[in-house]
């Protein structure tokens, strides 16, 4: 009940038919629900009946309240971007760069590193399916978790040849892009549907990617996917880095009573750098490489139009930087042998051919 006062009225509709992302309309309802319970109000209407100074101390002492529980600068930044939507969208016109002021120094606590291949390796051990394929997911492609949470079957179009799938992101937005996993990730995505298919789950273009968790013994749970969320994947990321014992919880205290996780690696971005830093390590094409990241390369937008099978091709030099288990590395070494020793074969063969024909063998 006490949800859906809060999602109506029409002041909730201006906000929230202005936004256009749905991962963006997510992080923007979570962060006004935030908002509202620490006023202790029930509807978005009452945050529209004060006058201007007392609308921002609301907003100021909530701000200060949120950095007295040491929570990050992102996560303020975040929440107050939220707050701002709906005031700007029901026309109330607030000082925002007063306010912008108390979100405090954007400074970073902990190192901004990528996970490491053995750290990959380790969080692996402790997955089930559904999370081996998106850690492998995230690792090979370096998308965004918020992108990977959107995808549907559709969006992915298996490459034989390369036993590896071409991905399409955002699709329909003004951020689409298409990417590709490592054979390592699309043999993980195979196995999961395919469990999934076994559970009863009529698998199609529309289906999830990444779905909810269900009751295996219930088909009726199974046959109806839905989208894992956002904040749920968050939540089983971390406790699987807690799991794995990359990150450490610190303990609360009369100050911080809101916990948090110690860490020297983003929690999902970590998986991002870590496809930057190894496509680099690779000497992928910068320019490939940043649309393959789903970066703008700005001027170049205009110009710079490779074939995905250019794409394709870059993307194959870091295949092996991005394979996480070494069996699995191993095993396309040796497939790349072959593939080798397979043309020199050829070459022999022609070489002898002409030898023959010149009458000089």
């Amino acid at each position: 009940m006490h949800q859906r006062q809060e999602l109506q009225g029409q002041e909730y509709l201006n906000f929230i038919n202005a936004i256009h992302s749905e991962e963006t309309k997510r992080l923007y309802i979570r962060a006004l629900k935030h908002y509202m319970r620490f006023l202790k109000t029930d509807n978005v209407a009452s945050l529209l009946k004060q006058d201007t100074k007392t609308l921002e101390q609301q907003i100021i002492s909530y701000l200060v309240s949120m950095k007295e529980q040491q929570l990050s600068f992102s996560m303020l930044n975040n929440r107050l971007m939220g707050i701002k939507k709906c005031y700007q969208m029901n026309d109330v016109v607030l000082n925002w760069i007063k306010i912008s002021q108390y979100l405090g120094e954007n400074t970073r606590k902990f190192k901004d590193r990528a996970y490491t291949t053995e750290e990959i390796q380790t969080l692996l051990t402790k997955a089930d399916e559904r999370m081996r394929v998106v850690i492998l997911l995230l690792s090979s492609t370096g998308m965004r978790i918020g992108g990977a949470i959107d995808l549907k079957l559709r969006h992915l179009t298996k490459i034989e040849k390369y036993g590896l799938y071409q991905i399409v992101v955002y699709e329909n937005t003004t951020s689409e892009y298409y990417t590709f996993c490592t054979p390592e990730c699309a043999i993980a995505i195979d196995s999961y549907l395919a469990y999934r298919s076994r559970c009863y789950e009529k698998i199609n273009a529309e289906s999830p990617l990444i779905r909810e968790q269900f009751n295996r013994n219930n088909p009726d749970s199974s046959r109806n996917p839905r989208h894992l969320p956002l904040n749920t994947l968050s939540h089983i990321l971390r406790d699987l880095l807690i799991a794995s014992g990359i990150h450490e919880v610190e303990h609360l205290t009369e100050v911080r009573t809101n916990g948090r996780i110690k860490k020297q690696v983003a929690t999902a971005h970590g998986f991002r750098k870590f496809a930057t830093t190894n496509m680099i390590r690779s000497k992928v094409n910068p320019e490939a490489r940043e649309m393959l990241l789903g970066h703008s390369i700005q001027l170049g937008d205009s110009y710079y139009r490779p074939l995905p099978e250019e794409l394709l091709n870059e993307y194959l030099t870091a295949v092996d930087s991005l394979t996480i288990n070494e069996e699995n590395r191993l095993k396309r070494k040796v497939e790349i042998l072959e593939v080798k020793k397979e043309k020199i074969d050829q070459l022999e063969e022609t070489l002898r051919h002409v030898k023959r024909k010149l009458g000089i063998a």
